[in-house]
């Protein structure tokens, strides 16, 4: 991506406009019903006894949230609910739900690029191609825009969701790595314990956190997905899912995917981590994936019990 520089006193918001990217490729309303006169007694204790029953099927069909599973500081594994197909050669940086959208961002220069991908197959149906210079990182959304990080280029590039051309480039400090926005803030990683609030509009540094486990910092947070007021955090280089109470910074659950990778197999490949959390808010449930996986997996949240022992919060040893 090519754009002017940003100097410190004339920092352009999520709303300015810039040059494009280069490489651009490409309610169920309510039911009412009506009496046309007054019930008898019977009849109204048969309409809402029919009422309760719709609703108790309709509840038993939704999910829970997957927040809504979990307990204070608790230990959990994941359960596939539905396999996906992903293209092995995606360098997975973040993934990101809209509606029934699917978006990714891959990393490695030269290859980094914004896509829109089929969401059942992994398919890229849209892409635009970051200039080679630039190491795409994390994705996230922000109303119509999508706002991708760089590693080590200290800009952001802003996006309009439907065309894909570029409307903003946005400096800070420090490496880049996930984003997530929970509806009011902007949660950014940089590989370290700390996350950085950020506004989403001027991108301005509004608060950081360190995030602790026990009291012990958790290092290595990279791609973060918000759901629901919590920041669900992969922990780069395990298999291991953390997730954050933005307001005491400490992680109250940990998740492991272990069993994702078991399934594929041992990668040859070090790089072929997981690194993909995506938020399904109309299925209540979390879309996973990892670098170079051949699949994504739509899971739901088991408790780690009877003699299920939790991986360590901290980079696997080679």
């Amino acid at each position: 991506m090519v754009a002017a520089a940003c100097g410190s006193n004339d920092r352009p918001s999520l709303t300015d406009a810039t040059v494009p990217l280069t490489d651009t490729v490409g309610d169920i309303d309510d039911a009412a019903i009506s009496a046309s006169g007054p019930l008898t007694d019977t009849a109204r204790d048969i309409v809402d006894l029919a009422t309760a029953t719709v609703g108790d099927v309709s509840d038993a069909l939704v999910p829970p949230n997957p927040n809504d599973l979990l307990t204070s500081a608790d230990a959990y594994v994941v359960e596939v609910i539905e396999r996906r197909g992903h293209d092995p050669d995606a360098f997975t940086q973040g993934l990101e739900f809209f509606g029934a959208r699917l978006f990714e961002s891959r990393g490695l220069r030269g290859e980094s690029a914004v896509t829109e991908i089929d969401p059942q197959t992994g398919q890229v149906t849209r892409a635009v191609g970051l200039t080679d210079e630039f190491f795409a990182e994390g994705l996230t959304r922000v109303d119509d825009r999508l706002v991708t990080l760089t590693w080590e280029a200290e800009r952001a590039f802003v996006l309009d969701l439907e065309t894909f051309e570029q409307v903003a480039e946005l400096g800070y400090s420090g490496e880049g790595w996930g984003i997530c926005h929970d509806g009011e803030s902007l949660w950014m990683s940089n590989g370290s314990s700390t996350l950085t609030e950020r506004d989403p509009v001027s991108f301005e540094v509004t608060g950081e956190m360190e995030v602790a486990f026990e009291g012990t910092p958790v290092f290595n947070l990279n791609e973060l997905e918000c759901i629901d007021g919590l920041v669900w955090a992969n922990v780069w280089q395990t298999n291991m899912i953390v997730v954050i109470d933005p307001v005491t910074a400490e992680v109250v659950a940990r998740i492991d995917a272990s069993a994702l990778v078991a399934e594929l197999g041992p990668f040859d490949d070090d790089d072929a981590v997981l690194n993909g959390i995506a938020y399904d808010k109309a299925a209540n449930r979390v879309l996973l994936t990892g670098k170079y996986w051949p699949t994504m997996f739509m899971v739901e949240l088991e408790p780690c019990t009877g003699g299920c022992v939790m991986p360590p919060l901290f980079p696997i040893d080679e």
